[in-house]
């Protein structure tokens, strides 16, 4: 994620950096605003993150449990439209969690247990 966006502000000149490389194809430097950082950082890779929070109580930067479900659900729905076929229409019902216009799509959905194997 870019934690620099275009600047339109009007902004102390410390907080403003020119951006372009010599040789760029642009009409001269253009700026942009350093934003704070307000997400939290890693400590080293994603293990070393885990080990930190562990140790300090934390939550590790790779946790997102607000995002992580829909994100899950369009990743899978894509999936699911892969064995619908190229140009046919997948309607998902998420709250049902089912394919509402193609019933043999749902069979990839859910998997039917055999007897005493039921959750």
């Amino acid at each position: 994620m870019l934690s620099l966006v275009r600047c339109e502000l009007r902004v102390k000149c410390a907080d403003i950096r020119p951006h372009g490389a010599p040789g760029d194809s642009h009409d001269g430097p253009r700026f942009y605003l350093r934003l704070p950082r307000t997400l939290p950082r890693a400590h080293g890779g994603p293990i070393e993150d885990l080990f930190h929070c562990m140790k300090s109580g934390g939550a590790p930067c790779s946790s997102f449990p607000d995002a992580a479900a829909p994100l899950a659900a369009f990743v899978l729905t894509g999936h699911l439209a892969m064995f619908a076929g190229v140009g046919k229409k997948v309607e998902w019902d998420v709250e049902k969690m089912q394919c509402t216009n193609m019933p043999e799509i749902n069979r990839y959905a859910r998997r039917e247990y055999r007897k005493g194997w039921e959750v």
